[in-house]
């Protein structure tokens, strides 16, 4: 079963286990929340920025007829005010892996925490940044049962995403599409399914698909939107996610109201199917800033 994890100013509402996680005392900062990901029985909310203090990752596990309850949290060992670690969380065979994009002046850092086989939880290890200043490394991430992804939309000053095995120390790999614009933000947001990764690149407001071949990863193809999402400046491509073979791709600037194309992939390749669009007016409302399932 999927836990569906939504941000809120003042909660991280968990919709699978009809339950409220409110926002610890330690954290009251309207971006509680920010990220999530479920790591077995527990639910770990991301909170990377904080009036008191650098950012933190809560971990919280459900105690039946008691609600969720914080069993768990944590800093970076070397955090301070303003690097945004928990801005990007991702879990998958008991590791997690937290991104602290503003890290060093904005290179950016991502944190391995594992969890031990008695429940518990190691302190979390870092991996810097490949490139040099300005990358943002960590700004989103994605973690499989084999090996991890990191965004880093400042790299090269057009983005990349970099590719390690789970818990390694430093990036094995790079992914690039063949042509990419200055700006393009490639990395910004990321999905991954079945060998198959969904990148955002909101700069360029596109998105591109790879394929895993024995090889390398290959360029499946560039994912446009229509003519309301694929409209410059509506932010296509700001978040991305890969469900049953579909890619939706969302645009939260698109028609005032923000909207989420959705693709599919066909004999001639990737083809836009369908906009989703908020009910009533929704002005503003920012409609497709997340994508999980």
């Amino acid at each position: 079963m999927h836990k569906f994890v939504m941000w809120s100013a003042a909660a991280a509402i968990v919709f699978a286990f009809a339950g409220e996680v409110t926002t610890p005392l330690s954290a009251q900062s309207g971006n509680f929340g920010w990220a999530a990901a479920a790591a077995g029985d527990a639910v770990l909310i991301g909170q990377p920025a904080n009036f008191y203090g650098p950012g933190a990752v809560y971990v919280y596990t459900s105690s039946g007829t008691n609600g969720w309850s914080e069993s768990a949290r944590f800093y970076a060992p070397d955090s301070i005010l303003g690097d945004n670690f928990g801005r990007s969380i991702a879990a998958s065979s008991g590791y997690v892996l937290v991104g602290a994009p503003n890290k060093d002046d904005g290179e950016g850092a991502v944190y391995w925490i594992q969890r031990q086989d008695d429940g518990s939880w190691s302190t979390p290890s870092r991996v810097d940044a490949p490139d040099g200043s300005e990358s943002a490394f960590g700004a989103d991430v994605e973690v499989t049962s084999e090996a991890a992804f990191v965004g880093s939309p400042g790299s090269d000053d057009r983005g990349a995403v970099y590719s390690l095995g789970l818990g390694a120390e430093s990036a094995a790999g790079k992914i690039q599409p063949s042509s990419l614009a200055a700006s393009s933000a490639f990395g910004a947001a990321l999905s991954f399914e079945d060998n198959t990764l969904l990148v955002g690149a909101p700069g360029a407001g596109t998105a591109y698909v790879f394929r895993q071949t024995e090889e390398a990863w290959v360029e499946d193809g560039v994912l446009n939107g229509s003519a309301v999402t694929g409209r410059s400046g509506s932010g296509l491509g700001s978040a991305v996610l890969l469900h049953n073979g579909r890619a939706f791709v969302a645009a939260p600037r698109a028609n005032g109201t923000g909207a989420v194309a959705v693709f599919e992939r066909g004999p001639n390749g990737w083809q836009w199917t369908e906009d989703l669009l908020p009910a009533g007016d929704g002005m503003r409302a920012g409609f497709g800033t997340a994508l999980a399932a």
